[in-house]
């Protein structure tokens, strides 16, 4: 889950990460996480397991499983920002809104 931080009217996303647990994957995906788990045990995602057991996948080996499976890529997996859809049926605050999430980042 994305937590977002509101300082001084900003809103701001944290870094992205860089690894990931088979649930993480498995909610970016909208797959079942028992198929996170088969792909990693038929070594077609590579992972490596934390002292408690606990399956982690690095970001770049996800992304790169993805690539080579033709798995369409989260966009939050790319580069971490957020995409809004503004829906108004006055075409000056559709602009302003605009304008404002721009400048902001």
């Amino acid at each position: 889950m994305t937590k977002l931080n509101f300082n001084n009217d900003t809103v701001t996303e944290p870094k992205t990460k860089t690894v990931y647990t088979t649930h993480d994957i498995s909610r970016l995906l909208q797959v079942n996480p028992r198929s996170v788990i088969n792909w990693i045990e038929q070594k077609l995602l590579p992972s490596y397991r934390t002292p408690g057991g606990h399956r982690r996948v690095r970001r770049d080996d996800l992304l790169a499983f993805l690539r080579k499976h033709q798995i369409p890529t989260p966009s939050s997996l790319v580069d971490g920002k957020f995409r809004i859809l503004i829906v108004d049926d006055q075409e000056e605050v559709v602009n302003l809104l605009k304008t404002h999430l721009q400048r902001q980042g």
